[in-house]
């Protein structure tokens, strides 16, 4: 169950969010779209700023939202320009920032091509992983799974509650009056705890057996009916359907990672490789004399 229902860039970053939009201007077609600004010889379209804001918000920003994204088009020109007069270009500090990020991009691009289309778990293996590890998915306290309609006042609840009374059925009542089907396409609330709710609702809600509808229950959300449909006892094994997402995205993980274990052991074999680990003794000065090896941090494969 949703909780959340229930309960300037600087420094490195600078630069990738002025390559990115670097890469926007360099990357449009500007004689097929229409010349929003221009500055000197260089064009903010049409087809370039829809390429700045996400495609979910295109046909949704005001005005002034837009001009916010064509201001910060100005700015970063303004900015790049001034920094061309003034030679920062030239300065040995931006020009190996420049060639980091040019590599962190290059290194994620060839990650992406490495996995693209090449990770694939089956629903055999995934009801393999979860029969050989039942104990991971046990519940650790006591869980309802129910249907449950929101309504503002308490009025409203209490007629909720007549109509069920008269023998309508809950889910297709929630259908019609439940502020949370209208906002969120949600009925069945799925399995939760006393910790996943809040309090308000948790202290009533758990006193009720499975099969019963609760009376009107406050919350600062309004006013919430539930039919238990089912209650379990801690240290039931949860249902495949339940963990089935994450038990794919575990074994997605480790094919991913046996993966790139190959591919640099690999590469390392067909590379020569000089290394001097005597220059590291001053790093470890005070410590034991053992032996050490270098862990690199976990890379972060992007989907």
């Amino acid at each position: 169950m949703n909780r959340s229902l229930w309960r300037p860039v600087t420094g490195f970053a600078s630069i990738l969010l002025f390559i990115s939009i670097l890469m926007v201007s360099c990357g449009s077609d500007k004689a097929d779209s229409k010349v929003v600004v221009k500055i000197d010889n260089d064009e903010l379209t049409l087809d370039m700023l829809k390429e700045m804001i996400p495609e979910g918000y295109r046909n949704t920003l005001t005005h002034e939202q837009i001009q916010t994204y064509i201001d910060m088009w100005v700015a970063k020109e303004l900015l790049y320009k001034e920094a061309m007069n003034q030679g920062l270009h030239r300065k040995e500090e931006l020009f190996k920032a420049l060639k980091k990020a040019e590599k962190d991009f290059l290194v994620e691009a060839i990650l992406d091509s490495l996995i693209r289309n090449k990770i694939v778990v089956s629903e055999d293996e995934a009801i393999e992983f979860y029969e050989r590890n039942h104990d991971n998915f046990l519940t650790e306290k006591t869980e309802i799974r129910a249907q449950h309609i929101l309504v503002e006042t308490l009025q409203e609840a209490n007629a909720v509650q007549r109509r069920l009374s008269a023998g309508e059925d809950f889910e297709q009542l929630a259908r019609e009056v439940s502020l949370d089907y209208e906002r969120n396409d949600r009925i069945d609330t799925g399995y939760f705890s006393e910790d996943d709710v809040v309090p308000e609702i948790s202290r009533y809600v758990f006193r009720y057996r499975s099969g019963s509808t609760t009376r009107p229950i406050k919350s600062q959300f309004g006013y919430h009916v539930f039919k238990i449909l089912e209650k379990r006892n801690p240290n039931t094994i949860r249902n495949f359907e339940e963990v089935r997402n994450k038990i794919i995205d575990r074994l997605v993980n480790e094919k991913r990672e046996d993966l790139y274990v190959n591919y640099i052991t690999d590469l390392r074999d067909k590379t020569s490789i000089e290394q001097n680990f005597e220059y590291l003794e001053e790093l470890y000065v005070g410590q034991p004399d053992t032996s050490r090896s270098i862990v690199p941090d976990t890379l972060n494969f992007s989907e």
